[in-house]
């Protein structure tokens, strides 16, 4: 999405909801096209190149990761916050889903990203499960990548 031009410029409220849900802007001025401070970062981790080529940008955000688990870890952990709308620092990775207030709206969501981004089919159940936490579900990430 770009900002300063449009609908978005004339109502500020808009980016800021935006902002919450995760989604960033560009500006009209950036050249979208050249990313090179991401390539560096991306040739430098290891672990990078084990992953598929078709999720590498996924993974381009967190590519400083020093491990494969932890990029894993950072990404479902921001959208996992901005789904429940808490702040990143106050969640717990061992902590089971359903008591962050997990209800069947937000498991659908998170599902679903997890498919959209990562092509990973998690089962819903296991979501909604009350073993399962953060650092359960990075762990059955990697393990199906």
């Amino acid at each position: 999405m770009i900002s300063e031009v449009g609908y978005q410029h004339e109502n500020p409220e808009i980016e800021s909801l935006l902002l919450l849900k995760g989604v960033l802007a560009e500006k009209e001025s950036q050249d979208v096209a050249s990313q090179h401070g991401h390539a560096v970062v991306v040739s430098a981790a290891e672990w990078f190149t084990s992953i598929p080529s078709t999720l590498s940008p996924a993974f381009a955000p967190v590519a400083d990761s020093d491990t494969l688990r932890i990029a894993i870890m950072q990404l479902i952990k921001t959208r996992f916050s901005n789904l429940i709308l808490v702040a990143i620092d106050q969640i717990s990775e061992d902590k089971p889903l359903p008591s962050f207030g997990v209800d069947i709206m937000i498991a659908s969501e998170f599902r679903s990203w997890l498919w959209t981004v990562l092509r990973i089919d998690i089962p819903f159940l296991d979501i909604m499960s009350t073993k399962t936490s953060l650092a359960v579900l990075a762990e059955l990430v990697k393990g199906k990548l």
